[in-house]
């Protein structure tokens, strides 16, 4: 198991933080979504990493889109 100096484990937060946060930025921006959802993904991408904020936009996506699509 790799080990991570201080410095190298706060910037793959930061990227994790910025991934996260300007992901949904531009659905924000338009209405789709709130910014509380926005600062969730972003909390996600600082705890987890921006890999994992990736397959979390991903699958949210995929299952709001079924989800429409059987409300419709």
């Amino acid at each position: 198991m790799a080990t991570f100096c201080g410095c190298e484990v706060l910037a793959r937060s930061l990227l994790g933080l910025v991934v996260g946060g300007l992901l949904l930025l531009p659905f924000v921006r338009v209405g789709g979504f709130g910014a509380g959802d926005a600062l969730v993904l972003a909390g996600i991408g600082a705890w987890l990493g921006w890999p994992v904020v990736l397959w979390a936009a991903w699958w949210g996506a995929l299952v709001g889109a079924a989800l429409a699509l059987i409300a419709k």
